[in-house]
């Protein structure tokens, strides 16, 4: 599990993960939940406009 300013990225386990992972947020009043899976996100779809570690940038 790495987290970064509220966002967590988590990679699957198992014999066959591909290179995907877990994207979960947390938001005060729910806590933790589950996002999407996926290998590369885009910063701006998810609004977010600095880098983070698990975004894909042109």
């Amino acid at each position: 599990m790495e987290c970064w300013k509220g966002w967590a990225t988590a990679e699957p386990d198992g014999p066959a993960t591909g290179d995907g992972v877990y994207l979960f947020q947390y938001k005060t009043g729910t806590g933790w939940r589950y996002h999407s899976q996926g290998s590369a996100y885009d910063c701006k779809n998810l609004g977010i406009n600095e880098p983070a570690p698990f975004c894909q940038y042109p």
